[in-house]
């Protein structure tokens, strides 16, 4: 899944996120923040479309689009909905 290099830097280390560039954790983040507001319907809307664009994602951004489907059901699992 994710196995690209990073150089060290002050942030807190963030499983999901360690094998991401710096643009591609900055982008997770914005989506990271987007999905901690919305309900478990919502959440439940965004899996599809994520599932589609990993399949339809060129390789270079498939970690990306890999880590905000584990967030989103990450979310889930939280709020109680389960997920796929």
């Amino acid at each position: 899944m994710r196995h690209r290099c990073l150089k060290e830097s002050d942030e807190a280390p963030d499983t999901l996120l360690a094998g991401l560039y710096q643009e591609e954790r900055q982008k997770v983040r914005q989506m990271q923040s987007m999905i901690e507001q919305l309900d478990s319907d919502q959440l439940m809307q965004l899996i599809a479309p994520f599932e589609e664009n990993l399949t339809q994602a060129p390789p270079e951004n498939q970690d990306m689009v890999e880590v905000v489907l584990e967030m989103v059901r990450e979310r889930l699992e939280a709020e109680g909905a389960g997920g796929r």
